[in-house]
């Protein structure tokens, strides 16, 4: 994705991934963007703020509610020369339109105006996980912490009929306060509408990739290999390498093996096989238990071989005294 990398400050390094499908080899028709100042009904912008092939977001200000919003938009030449950025950026609103949770990122608004349709979400500060992972491996439990969030977020969109249909690094943001979101619905389905394109091929559920059937255990899969690549740090296998059941690598030897056996579930490539988001959460949730009961086992035994130390001491004190 072009970016430019000066004007960039927290903000934009997570919300680039609204926009993040490449940019094909026409350019954004530069006379047709807003620019600074520019009003797009109520909301004046403030800045680009990343740009790529599914629309450019500025940071704008509303003017009514004194609050800075993420507009991402998709600018009048490009709309008028691609209906279907037009018809994704209306399936991105329509989906988002029924989601009000706490760990998907919040659509504000939808419009169109003289510079083409926006849609008009909340500003998130942080980071996407993706820039976290370039920095190495979670802690075991900062990653099952995140993969609960997410898998939160999953059951409500999926009991609204919605599937995510790309959920990858990227589209993931962390909070200062470690608040996790799920962002970009641009691939998303809803109950009733086709599914168009979709996913990113290395976290593509195998029905995805060969254009099978699709139902909510397509987002499962890809949470899962979410949570491979927190835990160890390495990206998934690309597709071609997984014509056999994914590989957990270098799990066992770190992990509950409970873990191990949510994971395989998780992916395995038949999706009947698969948990839905809320068996996979509550397997998360049974994780979460086991680390913070085996955390606490371990502080006892320190606690006690400490004290058993002590108690040694003085009683090899006491002893010499006697001689």
């Amino acid at each position: 994705m072009e970016q430019r990398a000066e004007r960039f400050v927290t903000i934009s390094d997570l919300v680039y991934a609204l926009v993040q499908a490449p940019v094909d080899g026409n350019e954004w028709i530069e006379a047709n963007l807003p620019r600074p100042g520019d009003h797009l009904g109520r909301f004046e912008i403030v800045r680009e703020i990343g740009r790529g092939g599914h629309g450019v977001v500025f940071e704008a200000r509303d003017l009514a509610l004194g609050r800075l919003v993420a507009l991402k938009s998709v600018p009048r030449g490009r709309a008028e020369a691609d209906p279907a950025r037009v018809e994704a950026l209306h399936r991105e609103a329509e989906a988002m339109a029924s989601l009000h949770h706490t760990n998907i990122v919040t659509l504000y608004d939808y419009a169109t105006s003289s510079s083409g349709p926006y849609l008009v979400l909340e500003l998130l500060g942080g980071e996407p996980l993706s820039a976290r992972l370039s920095r190495g491996p979670l802690a075991l439990g900062e990653a099952v912490r995140i993969a609960s969030d997410v898998a939160r977020a999953l059951v409500h969109s999926h009991e609204r009929g919605v599937l995510h249909r790309d959920l990858k690094p990227g589209n993931v943001s962390l909070g200062p306060r470690g608040e996790v979101k799920v962002l970009d619905f641009s691939f998303a389905s809803t109950r009733g509408r086709a599914r168009t394109g979709g996913g990113t091929p290395g976290y593509m559920a195998p029905e995805q990739l060969e254009g099978r059937p699709e139902d909510a255990r397509t987002d499962v899969y890809a949470l899962g290999l979410l949570l491979v690549h927190m835990i160890t740090g390495e990206p998934p296998l690309p597709p071609e390498r997984r014509g056999e059941p994914a590989r957990i690598p270098q799990l066992e030897a770190r992990t509950l093996p409970f873990l191990v056996l949510l994971l395989e579930s998780a992916l395995a490539r038949d999706p009947a096989h698969r948990p839905d988001a809320a068996e996979f959460l509550l397997g998360l949730e049974e994780v979460a238990r086991r680390l913070k009961a085996r955390r606490w086992t371990r502080r006892i035994a320190q606690r006690f071989a400490r004290t058993a130390s002590r108690a040694g001491g003085a009683l090899a004190a006491g002893a010499a005294a006697s001689l």
